[in-house]
């Protein structure tokens, strides 16, 4: 079982969310871009066109136009917005619900079955009729993703460039699209060719998060100091950028520069903004009190909060409602499986939702090998040992992610009574472990391999267990306290 799912390098990398999502939990950072002489032509037939003929696809063309543009303060977008409202038709249609809603709540709108099906129909045809939408689509990038149809989403998300590459959500969704498939290169290219780049804070923020958590060069720390430093943003449009600097300024050791940058972002935080202060706080001991700071889908900071109070049922309830907010993202389900496995023996569980991680992230090391161990556990070996082949053992795993296969294959022998060589292969992942200091790692892996070995030799069960008490003590290993009660 891997539990390596706290972060090394946390940054405020793009949130991925459908369109609505997005506009309500940004529903603060309202300044509006310039527009060009093409779009104002454009604004301009789509308002007169609403006057003359006030119906249901022209009022969801003028709102879109207008939230492709940030502009919010006009009485053609609030007459046509109240258009939909009001009208009957839409009731029963979830997409243009959605669409409209102004004050969701999107904690109670998570996706629970990741299914996109019903919304790519129904974007299909709305863009039929629009195709030159590219909130559109977007969103029909993302329910491709969720399907796994990787080359549809590639190509919804260039056809979305092609028709607008200055808006901050179209940008940073295409952004969030090529890390997730492991091209930063590429997603970088997409930022940093944007004419809004320098105009736009929340997009230069993405360029620097998404250069420091690839270890990539950025040139634009200045710039983006400077462009805090104009005072010509609304501190909404400034927080995350804010946020991100102020990561920079930790890790450089400047903590007083970094406290004030972090003020300045929880002026009007989101919850991707709560998460990075708190890690902040765990890594650079940064010393903010966000427990008082209520935002919308502040699930991953949640999940940490009742992590360190041992709420492990909290953790687990908020590990998946964190994992149907952010599908793209592999650490809430890993968290997830860890603590029905953990901690309630919830074999099936864990399962289910690695399996639905896994259609999202097929090639993720520790969700296939979080899978191998719970099949193991609940003594399908044969299921479980493929699974530990699939893993693509390359330079992207470290000596000790090659020890947590070890003691997944011990396991695996264990449960197929070759109990001679689960020894064996347990006590080399211990080793490697123990040699690399990490004792928190060395602590889980004695304890299984003790669980283990108390079904067949009770004397060296207990030798084992002894080790393990030893080692929780020591080191204040917390989860393996918890679960022997020391």
């Amino acid at each position: 079982m891997n539990n390596e799912f706290k972060y090394e390098n946390r940054q405020i990398i793009p949130r991925w969310l459908p369109f609505y999502k997005y506009n309500h939990l940004n529903k603060d950072n309202n300044d509006p871009l310039p527009i060009n002489d093409e779009e104002k032509i454009n604004l301009y037939k789509i308002n007169m066109e609403w006057r003359e003929n006030p119906s249901i696809s022209i009022a969801i063309q003028l709102i879109a136009t207008y939230e492709v543009l940030e502009i919010k303060q006009n009485k053609y977008y609030r007459d046509a917005l109240k258009f939909l409202i009001k009208n009957d038709k839409l009731k029963n249609n979830n997409l243009l619900t959605e669409i409209i809603k102004t004050k969701i709540e999107v904690n109670n709108h998570l996706n629970k079955n990741l299914s996109g099906r019903k919304e790519i129909n129904s974007i299909r045809k709305l863009l039929s009729i629009y195709p030159n939408n590219p909130i559109m689509w977007i969103d029909l990038s993302y329910y491709h993703l969720l399907e796994g149809n990787i080359e549809k989403a590639k190509k919804c998300i260039n056809i979305a460039l092609s028709l607008n590459n200055t808006n901050s959500f179209i940008i940073r969704s295409a952004s969030r699209f090529y890390i997730h498939l492991e091209e930063p290169e590429r997603a970088l290219s997409i930022i940093r060719n944007s004419p809004s780049l320098f105009l736009d804070p929340v997009i230069l923020s993405s360029e620097i998060s998404t250069s420091k958590a690839f270890d990539i060069k950025t040139h634009n720390i200045k710039k983006a100091h400077s462009l805090i430093n104009s005072k010509n943003f609304h501190p909404a449009k400034l927080s995350e950028l804010n946020a991100t600097l102020a990561t920079n300024e930790f890790v450089n050791g400047k903590s007083r520069k970094g406290k004030q940058l972090l003020n300045e972002a929880l002026t009007f935080p989101n919850e991707n903004i709560l998460a990075q202060v708190q890690f902040l706080n765990d890594r650079f001991d940064a010393n903010f009190n966000i427990n008082s700071v209520k935002v919308p889908c502040s699930f991953e900071v949640d999940c940490w909060k009742y992590y360190q109070e041992r709420n492990y049922k909290a953790v687990q309830k908020e590990s998946e409602k964190w994992f149907y907010f952010q599908p793209f993202s592999a650490r809430p389900a890993i968290l997830n499986s860890y603590i029905k496995t953990m901690f309630y023996n919830d074999y099936d569980g864990a399962i289910k939702i690695l399996n639905i991680a896994l259609k999202l992230s097929p090639y993720e090391f520790s969700l296939l090998n979080n899978k191998a161990f719970s099949l193991a556990k609940l003594g399908n070996t044969k299921e479980a040992e493929e699974v530990i082949k699939s893993i693509n053992i390359n330079n992207s795993l470290n000596i000790e992610d090659l020890a947590v296969i070890k003691a997944t294959q011990g396991l695996i022998h264990y449960k197929n009574n070759n109990n001679n060589t689960g020894y064996a292969l347990y006590q080399q992942a211990v080793n490697i472990f123990k040699q690399h200091n990490n004792f928190e790692r060395q602590c889980k892996a004695t304890y299984q391999w003790a669980l283990e070995e108390n079904l067949f030799n009770k004397e060296e069960s207990d030798k084992l267990m002894l080790v393990v008490k030893n080692l929780a003590i020591k080191y204040n290993i917390e989860d393996v306290r918890y679960v022997l009660n020391i």
